[in-house]
């Protein structure tokens, strides 16, 4: 579905199905997974955004801060549950 409507144009639609999909699938045996999936997808947007945003656009240094800042937290917080 998803290749399906990339191959159409439907860029944002592609995306929302794949997002879907993959909170179906990861919360599929254990729904009390998704409050925690879906608040780490948030943390981790508000996060990038607030970096960015910051740094000025950004550059690949800045990144790569934000990807080692970012994993570390993500990485305690899974350690919790």
């Amino acid at each position: 579905m998803y290749f399906g409507l990339n191959h159409f144009g439907k860029y944002t639609a592609a995306k929302i199905i794949l997002i879907l999909a993959s909170l179906y699938f990861y919360a599929f045996f254990n729904w009390s997974y998704l409050p925690i999936i879906i608040s780490s997808i948030i943390f981790n947007f508000l996060i990038s955004k607030n970096l960015y945003k910051l740094n000025g656009g950004g550059e690949k240094s800045d990144k790569s801060l934000a990807f080692v800042y970012r994993s570390s937290i993500q990485h305690r917080a899974v350690g919790i549950f």
